[in-house]
Parts: structure tokens; sequence; C-alpha cells
């Protein structure tokens, strides 16, 4: 944020790209790369999902209409960002489950049985294995199989559409496609109101003013 460095700026320090950077930057985003791709993979074993559908940025001509939209760049630099978001995401939550407090969470069920079964139906019919007691390790492997393949949008958008809305809500039901037991949103750059009273939940504790206030304010 300091240097103001674009994904694709910090992407390029990450691949050894360093000329006009200073030592310091090219350090720091180096230690952040290692640090993500730790955390990427131990929150793949623990069972944390990752869909490949990139988003799409809007072309405009010098009238501001657009004219066209084309595929946001898939620098690993938006993940190094992610990584570190959920992490602090998760920290906060648990944060407050050790104070015993009560606090908005983004919580995620786990597949229905109808949608579940919607899905396997369909990733059947486009060529590929799938155990009927579909289990998380099972939808990785799917992802991964699929990676580069012409059908790989179409599993990915199935996969997508099986699993329940996130929501944000009190109760202590976790978020599956992250698998986390403890998941608020802290650094959420859209900033919707619950995320706003998590900050002030942050700010009371630094304070040192949350234990005066009552569990229900």
């Amino acid at each position: 944020s300091t240097k103001r460095l674009t994904y694709t700026q910090a992407q390029d320090i990450c691949d050894g790209k360093n000329d006009g950077f200073a030592p310091e930057v090219i350090e720091l985003v180096g230690n952040m790369l290692i640090l993500a791709r730790k955390i990427q993979a131990r929150r793949e074993v623990d069972g944390m999902l990752r869909l490949d559908l990139h988003d799409v940025e809007l072309v405009l001509d010098d009238q501001d209409r657009v004219i066209d939209v084309e595929p946001e760049d898939d620098a690993y630099t938006h993940t190094i960002i992610e990584m570190f978001m959920v992490e602090a995401n998760e920290a906060v939550a648990r944060l407050f489950d050790s104070l015993n407090r009560p606090v908005i969470r983004r919580v995620h069920p786990s597949p229905d049985k109808q949608g579940s079964a919607k899905f396997k139906t369909f990733v059947r019919a486009a060529g590929h294995k799938v155990p009927g007691n579909l289990t998380v390790k099972d939808m990785q492997d799917l992802l991964a199989s699929v990676r580069g393949k012409p059908e790989s949008k179409a599993v990915n958008l199935a996969l997508l559409k099986t699993m329940q809305r996130a929501e944000y809500s009190p109760m202590e039901i976790g978020h599956f496609a992250l698998a986390s037991d403890a998941y608020c949103h802290f650094t959420s750059p859209i900033r919707r109101y619950p995320d706003l009273t998590v900050h002030r939940m942050v700010a009371e504790h630094c304070r040192g003013n949350l234990a005066t206030r009552p569990p229900e304010d």
C-alpha cells in the first residue's frame, strides 16, 4: 500500500524482475510470497476449495462506454492478498471465541444432498468418475483433474452452484469452502455493515473497553 504497487508490479518482483524497486520492497514481497504459499498449502490440506473461475474486467472506450470484456490477470499476487485476508478474518473470529463474545460471522454451510446429487450427475455426464459419498478431498481431486481442460469452467461453475450461499450469521457453523470453523469479515474490501460491527468490536478490545460492554451491544 505504501508503494502503491499494482498486482502485476508485485508479480514482477515475485518473478525476479526487480528493476526499479527498493531492496526492502523486494524483500517484503518475497517474504509475502513464501508465507502465502505456506498458508495456502496448509489450508488446502485442511480442505479449502479453490475454484478456477476468473473474474473479468470491463474494457472502456474514451467515452467510458463498455466495448469489451477480458479476463482479469491471473497473477499469484491476488492469491497472496487473499490468503492474508482469510488468515486475518479467521484470527479475529477466534479472538472473540476466546473472549466468549458473540460476533457476526460469515458462515458457509456444506452442500445439501439435493445439490450434491445434481452435481454428481453433471460430472459423470462430463466423463468424470466421482464416488457416491462425495468428500471435500474428492472435490479437490476433481478440480485438480479438470484444470486446464475444456470442461474446467463448466465443472467449477457446477460445483459453485452446488454450494449453499454464504451469509452473515451469529451461528457457529463455520465456513465450508474455506475449511474454517471460525470466520468473520474483518478485511472485506466491500465493507458491509456487519464488517463494520466487527471493526468496532476490535477497536473496543484494543482500547480495553470490550469487557464493559454487555453481550447484546
